[in-house]
């Protein structure tokens, strides 16, 4: 009877949760009157058993209700949370499937209604699709653009624009949208305080927009974009008016606005007196000279404008403008930074007075001066005439720049690499204030050249000299390939000569340098090269460059240049840093002039000499050859920091290939190419044996070496060529525990008392005497040569003769020169022989 009961009870509290689908305080009652039911009847053990079943048939009955949504979980929606701090896509849309429930919450005021609720409520009403327009994203821009296609969708997103959670954006983009005069007033009521920059282009905004304008400049605005509308004179007029309250707004666009040159007067005067706006863009309308006049003399004034912008407009053939503008570009406004007037219809009388204004300007880093007649901004900021060719007068000698031939196979010398950087055309994307097409400044002759908006590189370029060349003292020239070969003075820094200079970017950049007080052009020995014999931009001969006093010289050959691999672009204004420019370069510097003696008398150097074609042991060419070695060996592979060993290694490399070189000579094996024997290899043992042990110094003698084979013949075991010998060194100094720097010092100290070779050849070999004694006795050389090659029998592997140990051995045994011939010619053969990046 009681279970009867129990069942019966059961079924009537079913029934009345499948009706309870109204409001959540009837469901809640719901719950507690199966709560209370399950609680009954605990007299008897029969009952608790009973009870029992009865909490679990009713727990099943809950959960599959519940799965069942006929109890909707609308906590989950967050429906209660009238200012939400994270909103979602995923619940907007679940609100809206069950927005007929929740709405009904929301009427019976048990909740408040929120950003879902009121988004979708304007959706219902007008029959639109339930879009999130970008409002439930958690990110401080949102774009709209094209997306509310009708006034009920700008309805729609108004209302989700007004709640709190979007206080944070700083970007909003509405651009492309058709907007009325009403929705654009309602729009400025609900702007969040945040709001930094406002894009309302192609908005189809006129003159009856200005009240919605103003009340938008009454916000925290700075950054307001108004191009391509149809404001026109009258809506600019009424726009000014509410300009003049707004003391945020640095940023304003104008372009593509039918302005004239009625509102210029009113947007002047504002100019005048404005102290925060830093850009300004009217380009593509209607203003002429007249109204151009008005605009510059407020402007003129101004001192926070830093970018002006009025290309494809008519300001030419107007004298007061004129004479207003070239007063602006010359010394009237020092915060302007751009400066646009390009297709502008300036006539040549009006282009030359700017250009000679202009010349006097060092703060205005991007000028462009597009489309009037032959005028072109060069890459030294000037305004100038297409140059023409540098005319030689008929019947005048005029004196040669020779080449000097430095190094053959530099190391920098990479044809194949260059050449197809060289056929790139590469796409420049900056950051600055404007993105253009990025190209070849040689291949392509560019109209004007902006170092902002093509993202123009600064580069310093140095020569020191001695490493780079012969060119000792002032003054020397630099020479590059975008000012077709112009020179350019460099600056004397204590020993060495710089310049700092904007480059275009993405670019190889190719370079030579000249004086011509001795008529020598040249190629720095240290810094990259690369031939001109495929490079169909660069003349190879005989072509002239006129130096900053005028005089004429031509370059007799020019088959080798210096490069520098192009830079990124880079934005050499800090538009977020009151626009400082980062760079040290300025615009139109005047060249200083220096009189080029004519003299006949050049100071000797290796650059002109007979030594020119020779390969010093330079620090690049050492680095080269270190680098060879490296990749020999075994134990580089597990050195971690690679580059920074082999700045710790390159200081004393060449003392250790010096000691290399003089160990090999000492070899009783004259047959085999040069390296260290059994016999130098204990001798060197020797030296060290009180601070390495013999097990020690035989297991790193085991790893160091490998069977190599040279020419189809094994190579001893027992010996070590360069790289091994280097390699045993620095397993040396790891055994130790120590830098090898500090180990080279402290334990192979005498390894640094030979003379190098190099320092021999500065100081007696490659001298202005031993030139001047060798061009005397060449005929003499000649037929020794000759001789000596004679000597022995050789293959004709080759077609240019040459000379084996045996030739020299036999030499000096016919002359007499030294005794013990066999042990001296190998040392003078094995030591003063050029440096190559290979020993064997």
């Amino acid at each position: 009877m009681d279970l009867l009961k129990s069942s019966q009870t059961q079924s009537v509290l079913i029934t009345q949760a499948q009706s309870t689908q109204s409001s959540w305080p009837s469901q809640m009652k719901f719950h507690r009157n199966l709560k209370t039911a399950s609680q009954c009847q605990f007299k008897t053990p029969e009952k608790a058993q009973l009870d029992m079943r009865q909490r679990r048939q009713i727990r099943l009955s809950q959960d599959f209700l519940i799965r069942e949504k006929s109890i909707p979980n609308i906590s989950e929606f967050r429906i209660g949370t009238e200012s939400m701090v994270s909103p979602s896509s995923y619940e907007y849309y679940e609100t809206f499937r069950n927005f007929n429930k929740i709405n009904e919450l929301v009427k019976g005021n048990y909740y408040k209604p929120n950003t879902y609720t009121k988004m979708l409520k304007t959706a219902r009403s007008k029959n639109l699709l339930p879009k999130t327009l970008g409002l439930l994203q958690s990110s401080q821009s949102l774009s709209v653009a094209g997306k509310l296609t009708n006034t009920e969708y700008f309805d729609m997103f108004l209302e989700g624009l007004r709640k709190d959670y979007k206080n944070d954006i700083e970007f909003l983009d509405l651009s492309n949208n058709t907007i009325t005069p009403k929705q654009l007033e309602k729009f400025a009521n609900y702007i969040p305080k945040s709001l930094v920059k406002l894009v309302l282009t192609s908005s189809k905004i006129n003159r009856q927009h200005s009240l919605g304008i103003n009340k938008i400049l009454n916000s925290n605005i700075q950054n307001l974009q108004l191009s391509n509308n149809s404001i026109g004179d009258f809506g600019l007029m009424d726009i000014v008016s509410g300009l003049s309250s707004n003391q945020l707004l640095s940023v304003l666009n104008l372009s593509y606005n039918k302005i004239g040159n009625n509102s210029m007067m009113q947007l002047g005067l504002f100019m005048k007196s404005c102290k925060n706006m830093q850009e300004l863009y009217l380009q593509f309308n209607s203003i002429t000279g007249k109204g151009g006049f008005f605009l510059l003399s407020g402007i003129i004034k101004n001192t926070t404008l830093k970018v002006l912008d009025l290309s494809h407009n008519n300001l030419g053939n107007h004298l007061d403008c004129c004479q207003i503008l070239c007063k602006l570009v010359g010394k009237g406004q020092q915060e302007l930074l751009h400066f646009d007037i390009s297709n502008n219809n300036f006539n040549i009388e009006e282009s030359q007075l700017i250009a000679s204004e202009l010349s006097f300007n060092k703060t205005i880093y991007g000028f462009h001066y597009e489309n009037h007649q032959t005028f072109t901004i060069n890459s030294r900021g000037f305004l100038v005439q297409d140059q023409e060719e540098i005319k030689l007068e008929d019947g005048q000698t005029y004196k040669e720049l020779d080449f000097v031939h430095e190094i053959k196979n530099n190391r920098f010398m990479r044809k194949n690499s260059i050449q197809r950087i060289l056929e790139k055309e590469p796409t420049i994307r900056t950051q600055g204030l404007r993105q253009i097409q990025g190209t070849n400044i040689v291949a392509n002759q560019m109209t004007d050249i902006c170092w902002i908006c093509q993202g123009w590189v600064e580069m310093k370029f140095t020569y020191h000299p001695g490493r780079s060349g012969q060119l000792e003292k002032a003054p020397i020239f630099i020479h590059f390939d975008f000012e077709h070969f112009r020179p350019t003075l460099m600056e004397q820094i204590d020993e060495y000569f710089q310049i700092f200079k904007m480059c275009p970017p993405n670019v190889p950049i190719k370079y030579f340098f000249s004086n011509p007080i001795i008529g020598i052009i040249a190629c720095a020995r240290d810094q990259g090269m690369v031939s001109t014999k495929k490079d169909i931009h660069i003349k190879r001969h005989k072509f002239p460059i006129q130096y900053s006093d005028g005089t004429i010289m031509i370059v007799h050959h020019l088959p080798f240049v210096n490069y520098k691999n192009g830079q990124s672009p880079q934005q050499i204004i800090d538009s977020e840093r009151h626009y400082y420019p980062r760079i040290v370069s300025k615009p139109r510097q005047p060249e200083k002039v220096i009189i080029i003696e004519d003299t006949n008398q050049q100071k000797w150097s290796i650059d002109t000499s007979f030594f020119k074609c020779y390969q010093p042991d330079s620090e690049d060419w050492l680095s080269k050859c270190l680098e060879f070695d490296l990749q020999q060996m075994k134990i580089y592979n597990h050195i971690e920091d690679k580059e920074a060993f082999k700045q710790t290694v390159l200081p004393v490399y060449a003392h250790i290939v010096q000691y290399y070189k003089y160990m090999t000579s000492q070899s009783q094996n004259v047959k085999t190419f040069p390296r260290i024997d059994e016999m130098g290899i204990r001798w060197i043992y020797e030296k060290i044996k009180k601070q390495v042990q013999l097990s020690n110094w035989t297991l790193m003698l085991v790893s160091t070496q490998t069977v190599k084979e040279k020419d189809g013949k094994q190579i001893h075991e027992l010996s070590l060529i360069r790289y091994q010998f280097l390699e045993m060194l620095i397993r040396i100094s790891l055994e130790q525990q120590s830098k090898f720097d500090k180990c080279m010092h402290d334990l192979f100290g005498f390894i640094t008392e030979i003379e190098r070779a190099q320092e021999w050849r500065d100081k007696r070999y490659w001298t202005q005497i031993m030139d001047i004694t060798i061009d005397l006795k060449m005929p003499l050389l000649q037929g020794l040569f000759q001789l000596t090659h004679q000597l022995s029998f050789k293959k004709l592997l080759k077609p240019e003769k040459y000379l084996i140990m045996q030739d020299v051995r036999s030499l000096f045994q016919l002359c007499d020169l030294v005794r013990n011939i066999d042990h001296r010619a190998r040392i003078i053969l094995n030591i003063f022989i050029i440096l190559r990046v290979s020993d064997r």
